[in-house]
């Protein structure tokens, strides 16, 4: 019963520090770097690009058409481990992007942008 106890004081004990030693990254802020908030863009191929967050071990990225306030479809929804996202998006569309920033137990809130392709 004593070994019991020691291995269940151990397992929680570990459980714990990796609760602790994670880094808060809910007040950090993921900046956007390309394309540009309210950019104008010829080509459909689009390469989204932002700075990484410290303590951070994943990246969500959204994009919506033509926007997140009132959506006619999500377009991209998905959870990487890098810090750009290519895909190819619709020409004469308006849409918006927003990227958010998680590690096991927290996250941070969603910056987003707009662009246009033509």
């Amino acid at each position: 019963m004593q070994k019991l106890f020691i291995l269940l004081f151990i397992l929680v004990s570990i459980s714990c520090k990796d609760i602790i030693d994670e880094v808060r990254i809910y007040e950090s802020s993921v900046e956007l770097l390309a394309p540009t908030d309210a950019a104008v863009l010829n080509e459909i191929d689009v390469t989204f690009i932002w700075n990484s967050v410290d303590g951070a071990n994943e990246y969500i990225i959204q994009i919506a058409t033509p926007d997140f306030t009132s959506p006619t479809q999500i377009v991209t929804d998905t959870t990487i481990t890098t810090t750009s996202f290519s895909t190819t998006l619709t020409a004469s569309t308006n849409y918006e992007w927003r990227v958010k920033a998680k590690n096991t137990n927290y996250e941070t809130a969603f910056n987003t942008r707009s662009l246009e392709i033509q």
